[in-house]
């Protein structure tokens, strides 16, 4: 029996102190940190906000008023967020859902949803489709889902979350300025009035006992007056620069020219990010629309394309000035011509 208490004594401690190399392995590597969110940062929610903004501009047609302003806002938010837009069509109206859970085998027809649906005062509820019978616009389509751009570069993502995270926690350290007094046990009279004088401040003037006379109270020597030793945030200038190269980064990743971010020559951003960006995201929308909901479905973004109406008209005019006829150069450039 002693022998057997033995060694399950031992047993037991090998099992606690692999726990604990564990624990300190952890810790060692970080894997104890609190994880950081990409989708919590400012570069993923303004790419997110202006692509949403953009298709939110459209014209639709074809629709029957099904596909509001902010239902394709929030078509371009969950596009850069999560990449994939779900909804199911219910009362005349599109209702946004998530994918909670998808089983089947290998052929598509036998693939089934479980989507989640927001319920007021309750929790999402579950219901089963088939892959014909819902919305699902996908960014980048992996067949059963879709991925946004920072799950493709999901590294680029990681230290964008991990340096806002950490400049976040250096910037919620304590704030102030630590002024340091020679008494012996901090309690004193003197040192009482002190604090009380300060607290008084206010940004006003007040006379305070000189630190040297202080000094020889409490049986110390000092040389200099008053001095305060400010504490608080002071992040490397590293650090600082390392965030603004992969939030710029993580910006053009999602598809947004950073002359639109940074308001400096954004009448070509916008040419680049209308017809690199939104029209692609568009035929992506007008596609699945047109299977799962509206055959006639159609999208236009002339009120954004006016932006470029200038460089249209250059276009237009070189073309025509080089001999070519007014139909073609008005398309090649992408002008109207209204028929007579």
């Amino acid at each position: 029996m002693l022998k057997f208490l033995s060694t399950f004594s031992r047993s037991f401690e090998s099992r606690d102190e692999s726990a604990t190399d564990r624990l300190i392995q952890a810790l060692q590597s970080g894997a104890l940190l609190r994880e950081a969110d990409a989708l919590a940062t400012a570069a993923v929610e303004t790419a997110a906000g202006i692509i949403g903004r953009a298709l939110a501009s459209a014209q639709v047609s074809g629709d029957n008023g099904l596909v509001t302003p902010n239902v394709l806002f929030a078509m371009g938010r969950a596009l850069i967020r999560g990449g994939e837009y779900v909804a199911i069509e219910n009362a005349s109206m599109l209702r946004q859902a998530s994918i909670h859970e998808v089983k089947g085998g290998v052929n598509p027809e036998t693939w089934r949803y479980e989507l989640a649906v927001p319920v007021p005062q309750s929790q999402n509820a579950i219901s089963t489709f088939a892959l014909g019978d819902f919305v699902c616009v996908k960014y980048i389509d992996n067949g059963v889902r879709g991925s946004a751009p920072i799950d493709v570069a999901d590294a680029s993502a990681t230290i964008l979350a991990n340096l806002t995270q950490r400049l976040g926690e250096e910037t919620g350290t304590p704030v102030g300025f630590l002024l340091p007094i020679p008494a012996r046990d901090g309690a004193s009279a003197n040192v009482a009035s002190l604090r009380n004088t300060i607290a008084q401040m206010k940004g006003r003037i007040l006379t305070v006992e000189s630190a040297q006379s202080l000094a020889n109270t409490a049986g110390f020597t000092r040389t200099a007056e008053w001095e305060t030793k400010r504490i608080g945030a002071n992040p490397p200038q590293t650090i600082v620069e390392m965030l603004r190269e992969i939030y710029e980064q993580i910006i053009s990743l999602c598809g947004v020219p950073l002359a639109i971010v940074n308001a400096s020559a954004q009448r070509e951003a916008w040419r680049q990010f209308i017809f690199g960006t939104v029209a692609p995201i568009g035929k992506i929308i007008e596609t699945e629309m047109r299977e799962k909901v509206r055959s006639n479905f159609t999208l236009s973004f002339e009120e954004l394309r006016a932006s470029d109406i200038t460089g249209r008209a250059r276009a237009f005019q070189s073309l025509v000035g080089a001999g070519m006829d007014l139909s073609q150069a008005a398309s090649l450039s992408g002008l109207r011509v209204n028929d007579a």
